[in-house]
């Protein structure tokens, strides 16, 4: 059945109706004609102007895989112009088949190829249309990938077509030489004066990796950063490559231009932000040699406290002077806002939480944060304000006052305090922190018998260190490097029963991918000890280790690992270690399944870490990875239960095991 679809610009502009069309279409391909058209409709209907609306309808349905199309042109009247389209049958691109590599490789190549025949005018429902013209195109296609994989004497040495009319498709086999993989020699540098060691070492590392395009580009990158750093911003680096066998040799010709210093550094468009402090983070760079990743990083801390939508910055010479003027132009955002969240754990159960943060408090760029969380064992609420450049320096300082109220197996818990942490960013990777909090617990025993949860009222003051050093490629979802942590912190109970104590716990964790992008392997470590004072009593039970839980051993629920009290409530110890690996497969998207391994123990006394019960678990998973981090479900089994110990144990969390 004909559809007839029309659009009119002005009511003396000429009408352009479709016929011969599926329903539904028609719109798409007037929409997909509209600014080819507006020539045409804007005057009266004339043969010409039929014909070039004729054409151009023509044209489209051919990229759209009609190749036999025709449309014919009519004027009913002087205002109305009739395209009249035959279709005809419409050939899609079908089956790609790619030869000669394997079927890793094969799966980009053929997204190569068929790009090259995707079309802007594909309308809902089609597949990608066949053109034997846009063949020529995924070849070259394919043919760049290789070579950007480091294959530079890659070619594609046949392709054959099979036309097949009852699918209405065209399928396409393309034979590919992969030949060897290239690999660099060290870059030769010719530039005025000898280069510093590191950027030499840079280089000099780059050979024997494979000569992708991102390894080849990368070697300009060096030394362009290395003049920009020292003031040639406006640096030229030269490259040409050469294939020597099975090697690609670069040469870089350095052009390093003026040096620069800075000179005058300007802030504008501030609103709600003291300009002064955003100046002060550049008071160091008058007069030095402009270092333009410097200001870059300087620029990214900026962004990073949340208070600005943007930040561009201008870099003006003056070459009379030899000096580089910058000017930050900054986009103030919205500083503060409310924030609400709800969930299920399986040890928490249904919780519901919310907060005001404010990234901008007393126009300092201070970061205020205030929230309270409520779950089916308790609630804790805390305030917290952090100076991202305590005193105009580089360190943090942070301060925290909250309030903490818990239903544990066997005792009830009550804590409110404060604390204070600075700390320094040594580099990207290495950060160190100390830290001091003061509070007062008290506990409640509910099942456990006083004596075995030690002292019951009591203030608590600790201080320590902390060093993280951080090569993960992402902190929520990792799935690449490495992550390690070590906390040193001695405390002090003041109350009836005072106990000074001493407490270390570490963490190694290694993510690696495996079978390309698809899957990868988690291994990590953990361990704990506190010590008590020679002749101290028994700790408060909220200061000992626990194990057991969705994240350290899961075959056992949280905290039920290890020691006993008399009422068959967990006891906790003064020492412990976990480890924990795990295999990670992409199902589909976002989801994906697990399959774990873990063991661990946990010790009544610190001088018995390594000489307890170990305790094993293996298990399944399935995850969904979100941007807060992975929504997990796993069942652990319990490989080696002890008497009275659990078989197995679900877990439904959400965050990274470790």
């Amino acid at each position: 059945m004909a559809f007839v679809a029309a659009l009119a610009l002005s009511a003396d502009a000429a009408d352009v109706q479709l016929r011969g069309v599926r329903p539904g279409v028609a719109e798409e391909l007037l929409g997909a004609l509209a600014g080819r058209l507006v020539y045409v409709k804007a005057r009266p209907a004339t043969p010409s102007r039929a014909d070039d609306a004729a054409f151009l309808l023509e044209e489209i349905l051919k990229k759209r895989g009609f190749t036999n199309a025709t449309v014919a042109w009519s004027i009913p009247s002087p205002s109305t112009i009739v395209l009249s389209v035959d279709e005809g049958p419409r050939t899609s691109l079908g089956t790609v088949t790619i030869r000669g590599v394997d079927e890793a490789l094969a799966d980009k190549l053929r997204e190569q190829f068929r790009s090259a025949h995707e079309h802007r005018t594909r309308v809902g429902g089609e597949g990608i249309p066949y053109l034997k013209a846009n063949n020529a195109g995924g070849v070259r296609r394919v043919e760049n990938l290789l070579h950007s994989l480091g294959y530079w004497d890659a070619e594609v040495t046949g392709l054959t077509t099979t036309p097949d009319a009852g699918r209405g498709v065209t399928d396409i086999a393309i034979a590919v030489h992969r030949g060897p993989l290239f690999h660099l020699l060290v870059p030769k540098v010719e530039a005025p004066g000898e280069l510093p060691s590191d950027v030499s070492d840079a280089l000099a590392d780059l050979s024997g990796l494979p000569s992708t395009t991102a390894n080849v580009n990368r070697a300009q990158q060096i030394l362009e950063r290395h003049y920009r750093r020292e003031g040639f911003q406006f640096a030229t680096v030269d490259m040409f490559t050469e294939g020597i066998g099975d090697r690609t040799g670069l040469t870089l010709t350095a052009r390093p231009g003026r040096r620069y210093r800075v000179g005058e550094v300007r802030v504008t468009g501030t609103e709600d932000v003291d300009p002064n402090r955003i100046a002060r983070r550049f008071r160091e760079f008058p007069g030095e040699p402009y270092n333009a990743g410097r200001a870059e990083e300087e620029v990214r801390d900026l962004l990073d406290t949340g208070a600005f939508a943007g930040i561009r910055l201008e870099e003006t010479p003056q070459p009379a002077t030899g000096l580089l003027d910058l000017t930050l132009h900054v986009r103030e955002g919205k500083p503060d806002g409310y924030h609400v969240y709800a969930g299920l754990g399986s040890y928490e159960g249904p919780f519901l939480g919310g907060g005001y943060y404010h990234h901008n408090a007393f126009h300092r760029l201070l970061n205020f944060t205030a929230g309270l969380e409520v779950s089916a064992i308790g609630l804790l609420g805390e305030v917290g304000l952090t100076d991202p450049w305590f005193l105009e320096t580089d360190l943090r300082f942070t301060t925290r006052g909250f309030i903490l109220a818990r239903q544990f197996d066997g005792y009830d818990k009550l804590e409110a305090g404060g604390g204070a942490e600075l700390s320094w960013d040594v580099n990207r990777f290495y950060t160190i922190a100390a830290h001091f909090t003061s509070s007062f617990v008290t506990l409640n025993a509910d099942g456990i018998s006083p004596l075995e949860i030690g002292p019951d009222n009591y203030f608590l003051n600790v201080a320590g260190i902390r060093q993280t050093y951080d090569r993960r490629d992402d902190e929520t979802l990792p799935t690449n490097g490495w992550f390690a942590q070590l906390e040193t912190d001695a405390g002090l109970t003041l109350g009836d029963d005072s106990v000074s104590f001493l407490r270390s716990e570490g963490q190694l964790s290694v993510y690696q991918p495996v079978i390309g992008d698809t899957s990868h392997i988690a291994v990590g470590a953990r361990a704990g000890v506190i010590v008590p004072a020679a002749g101290a009593g028994d700790l408060p039970i909220d200061l000992r280790f626990f194990n057991g839980g969705s994240n350290t051993v899961r075959s056992y629920r949280q905290r039920e690992l290890g020691p006993r009290a008399a009422s068959g409530d967990p006891r906790g110890g003064e020492s412990y270690w976990i480890t924990n690996a795990e295999y990670i497969h992409t199902i589909k998207g976002i989801a994906s399944a697990v399959a774990f391994w873990d063991a661990g123990t946990l010790n009544r006394d610190h001088g018995d870490l390594f000489s307890g019960t170990i305790h094993y678990a293996a298990g399944l998973g399935v995850r969904l990875e979100l941007p807060i981090g992975p929504v997990r479900l796993e069942y652990g089994h319990n490989l080696n239960p002890d008497d009275g110990g659990p078989s197995g144990t679900w877990h439904f969390a959400i965050g990274t095991t470790f």
